[in-house]
């Protein structure tokens, strides 16, 4: 009974530990944290803005597409039908127009198809679809335009034989 504690009414006696807690994050590891994901995120802002700082893009500024007319007879006439454009669209004085070359090289290295389906009985578009493709690769224009415009064909009625 010598080694025995006293038990006295009252309060008890409290021993000294460390507190452990079993789940979430003390304040010190979200601190941490949102200072890692601040300094982070700044550094992701400072690398994009650095990056496209030389590509500003200037809304008042308009590029007309070179023209496809679709016809070989047409084609001449094409150049002359995108100057006009862009004189029509800039004559406001709000807008200035890409030189004609500058558009021209900058869509050199792509390919755009637009395809139309037509219903020739009623004189009407059943569908119109456009297909883009890198330089190089336009041969696959015509089997995704078809694949695409294949999803907008009337059903057909079943013929049976006799």
């Amino acid at each position: 009974m010598r080694h025995q504690r006293r038990v006295t009414a009252g309060q008890p006696e409290r021993t000294h530990r460390a507190a452990v807690r079993r789940e979430g994050s003390t304040p010190r590891q979200t601190v941490a944290f949102l200072l890692a994901a601040a300094l982070v995120s700044g550094a992701i802002g400072t690398w994009w803005l650095v990056r496209s700082a030389g590509r500003v893009l200037d809304g008042g500024l308009v590029a007309v597409a070179p023209l496809a007319l679709g016809a070989l007879a047409l084609e001449p006439a094409a150049p002359g039908i995108e100057r006009d454009l862009a004189a029509a669209i800039t004559a406001g004085g709000g807008l200035r127009a890409v030189p004609a070359a500058a558009a021209h090289a900058a869509c050199a290295d792509s390919t755009r198809l637009v395809a139309r389906l037509l219903d020739i009985s009623h004189n009407r578009v059943l569908a119109m679809v456009e297909v883009r493709a890198a330089r190089g690769r336009q041969a696959t224009l015509g089997g995704e335009a078809g694949a695409q415009l294949r999803a907008h064909l009337p059903a057909q009625p079943s013929s049976s034989s006799r």
